[in-house]
């Protein structure tokens, strides 16, 4: 996963630093919600002053704002319209209110990328379009666009066109151990389960809460 320099630099505009810019970056493009503990996994640091005045930067500025979720646990919505843009990301759903749920995915989502920095993602229409059109030679086509949206052709039409253009490959799927952040919506969360995985040599995420970080925000 690269991060461009000309993102960066557009966010340190707002008077970001370099890490601050980079994690603010990676938030807006894959999930508009974050905690101050995903930050300080990103930056690889202990609970303390940068959290806290990263956390007090960002909503002073008014690019995003908090909530409170169980045992004191608070999340942040990145919602700053300038700051998207800042970032080539001003149409993205992450500025809306959403459910309780869809934070919950964004945030196990971000802490898959936080832990697999090394995988490529697209990021981008242009990214995407370029991935199955290049790479797996479907016709540009047949893919999801206006029409689809317009209700002029079904998913099973889209599917029974893309057979023709299949091509023989290998396909590997990985698995990661998240948290998930399922403290900060559940009253009684499961006790974490020990999932053995193969050839995996890192460990699962730790608590995205500590007391430290929550009693130095509040």
């Amino acid at each position: 996963m690269k991060i461009l320099p000309i993102h960066t630099e557009a966010l340190r505009y707002f008077g970001y630093t370099d890490e601050e810019a980079q994690f603010l970056y990676l938030v807006a493009t894959h999930s508009g919600y974050f905690t101050c503990q995903q930050f300080l996994q990103f930056i690889k640091t202990k609970p303390g002053k940068r959290s806290v005045s990263f956390a007090r930067k960002v909503v002073e500025k008014k690019h995003a704002s908090s909530k409170e979720y169980l045992r004191h646990g608070r999340v942040f919505h990145l919602f700053s319209r300038n700051l998207y843009e800042a970032t080539g990301r001003e149409n993205v759903r992450f500025r809306r209110v959403h459910s309780t749920e869809y934070i919950r995915t964004r945030l196990i989502a971000l802490d898959f990328i936080l832990r697999n920095q090394g995988f490529t993602y697209l990021e981008s229409e242009e990214q995407k379009l370029s991935f199955f059109c290049n790479q797996f030679g479907i016709d540009k086509k047949i893919l999801p666009h206006q029409r689809w949206r317009a209700g002029e052709i079904t998913e099973n039409t889209v599917r029974s066109e893309s057979v023709k253009f299949q091509m023989p490959s290998q396909v590997t799927f990985i698995c990661a151990t998240v948290n998930g952040q399922a403290a900060l919506f559940e009253r009684h969360p499961h006790q974490p389960v020990n999932v053995v995985v193969k050839s995996s040599e890192e460990t699962s995420f730790p608590a995205d809460f500590t007391s430290g970080v929550t009693l130095a925000w509040r």
